[in-house]
């Protein structure tokens, strides 16, 4: 009887254990307001992408989402580049990087019904030779499930090692982060002067000046829900790099869940999080 009984503790345990999702946790991490250079270890989800052979330029961000996939925009997938290597744990542009682990991509998928004219579905996901190892400076992110919604005013986070301003065609030292709130679907739409896909969402400042530009493409748009961050978008596309009343787009994750859980079998699923009332406190 007690080894039965100790035998349905366990099974308990391991069911509940399995139930939390390994994500979205960064211990470094002590953001609260503003935007600036970002110390090491803040976003451990965070991955650099460069096609070619080892040490070649930074072409576009990605996310960590479980031990061996990653997520980022279709538009930074170049299907018939066979060499790519992404960085995960990485600070600096260049080295030194102490915590850095660096993988080769195995396989590219681009979602199957994304549009390279109107930016439709813009987004891949990303096959890495091997697990890589967590620690305090990589870990996955948890992902908007399917319902989540993230309401105008709430304050989102990007990263990335793109151009710190329009024009200025050199990339940042070290990886640069921005707080920028989420945009009303009308505002933007408002705002927004071409086609805007059905698929995203919008964050930026009315007065320009806080946001994503070339080089961020594919990064994380996230969000503190609880003790967790949770990443609602994809950086996409914009017109132009922090101008006034021209906020940034971006593919909205919750869409893709399905998907995502579909094409990731290998590994444990990535943890998804639904995202509810964040409401502008």
């Amino acid at each position: 009887k007690s080894r039965l009984s100790a035998t349905a503790a366990v099974t308990l345990v391991i069911l509940l254990v399995r139930s939390v999702p390994v994500c979205g946790q960064a211990p470094l991490n002590t953001r609260i307001v503003g935007g600036q250079e970002s110390s090491p270890g803040s976003w451990p989800w965070i991955v650099s992408i460069r096609p070619g052979e080892r040490g070649k330029d930074h072409v576009c961000g990605g996310s960590l989402i479980n031990e061996q996939w990653v997520l980022t925009a279709a538009h930074s997938v170049n299907l018939k580049t066979n060499l790519v290597y992404v960085y995960l744990g990485r600070h600096n542009y260049n080295d030194p990087n102490p915590n850095q682990v660096e993988r080769k991509v195995i396989t590219m998928k681009r979602h199957p019904q994304y549009d390279d004219v109107f930016n439709e579905y813009d987004m891949a996901l990303l096959k890495l030779d091997s697990p890589v190892p967590f620690s305090q400076y990589i870990y996955p992110v948890c992902l908007a499930s399917g319902g989540s919604s993230v309401h105008a005013g709430v304050s989102a986070w990007v990263a990335g090692w793109g151009y710190t301003q329009e024009g200025n065609f050199t990339f940042p030292n070290t990886l640069r982060e921005v707080s920028i709130p989420i945009i009303g679907d009308n505002q933007c739409k408002c705002a927004i002067p071409f086609f805007l896909p059905p698929d995203t969402l919008c964050a930026g400042l009315q007065e320009g000046g806080k946001d994503t530009c070339q080089g961020d493409s594919g990064g994380p748009l996230v969000v503190k829900e609880g003790t967790r961050w949770v990443q609602v978008g994809v950086v996409s596309i914009g017109q132009g790099c922090g101008r006034a009343k021209s906020p940034g787009v971006y593919s909205e994750v919750s869409l893709y869940e399905e998907w995502v859980k579909n094409e990731t079998t290998s590994g444990n699923t990535p943890g998804f999080v639904s995202v509810k009332n964040n409401c502008k406190k």
